[in-house]
């Protein structure tokens, strides 16, 4: 683990001490507030980001992207405090990607300093939802924060990206199947959305995987084929459309088009883009 220190707040006299953690096997959902607990010492995490190689807060990563995770500590006493720092990163099987050794610091008194560990996002990491976890420990107790994030792999970044660069376009018009499969590089999957929902869906839940298939119940609207995207994060999807190729929100179509299905994710026989 290599470190450096950097700046994150004019405002606080505080060094940001950035590590380098470069391994074999991730890829990362956003930079949201920790979730904090602990109530014996004068520590606290007030947030965790999420960002990319220029600092800037990213939600979504790629095979081969810098991910920078940067732990924000708090020390709310007027007097300096030793203190110790560790990180994890977990998937939602418990599949352990980072579990690092503890930073052990001095933190100034009623300052906030930042700690970052910098990652190369691998194409072997699974994809789906991730946990970032730390604490900071000092001789009164521990304080625990975590952010959530999201892992996709590189066929579902192409194909998002290939989505994109059709918004608008008017050429699968009522052909939502077709547009997906196309995005996917392939096609005659199936021959309605309905048919690849019955073959491919694996959950009804309302938290796909970025890239997955999501899936629209058939109605006189779509013809009573169904209809289906691409997610996109946030709630959001693209697919083709009668008025071209949009991004819609998950919840607003369900609501005012068709009910929501569920989503599965793209069949790994599927070539990609």
């Amino acid at each position: 683990m290599i470190t450096k220190k950097v700046n994150r707040f004019a405002m606080v006299c505080a060094a940001i001490v950035v590590a380098s953690v470069l391994f074999l096997g991730l890829f990362v959902q956003t930079s949201a507030p920790a979730h904090a607990s602990a109530l014996t010492t004068n520590l606290s995490i007030p947030t965790i980001a999420v960002d990319d190689q220029n600092w800037n807060a990213k939600k979504f990563f790629n095979s081969g992207d810098e991910a920078r995770f940067v732990v924000y500590v708090h020390n709310s006493s007027n007097f300096p405090d030793y203190v110790s720092i560790k990180a994890k990163v977990i998937n939602g099987n418990g599949v352990t990607l980072l579990n690092s050794n503890p930073w052990n610091v001095t933190l100034s008194g009623n300052a906030t300093s930042g700690f970052a560990w910098i990652m190369t996002i691998p194409s072997t990491a699974p994809t789906g939802i991730y946990y970032y976890t730390a604490s900071a420990s000092d001789s009164l107790g521990t304080v625990t924060g975590f952010a959530v994030f999201q892992v996709s792999n590189v066929k579902s970044a192409h194909a998002i990206a290939w989505a994109n660069s059709k918004i608008g376009s008017s050429s699968w018009n009522g052909w939502c199947e077709v547009f997906i499969e196309n995005a996917w590089g392939t096609q005659y999957r199936y021959a309605t959305a309905q048919a690849a929902f019955n073959a491919l869906h694996t959950s009804t839940n309302w938290s796909p995987d970025i890239g997955a298939l999501v899936w629209f119940a058939p109605n006189a609207g779509n013809g009573y084929a169904g209809h289906v995207g691409i997610y996109i994060g946030s709630g959001q999807f693209i697919s083709a459309t009668y008025r071209g190729v949009q991004i819609n929100s998950l919840a607003t179509w369900s609501a005012t088009v068709a009910p929501y299905e569920g989503w599965g994710d793209a069949p790994v026989s599927w070539p990609g883009r």
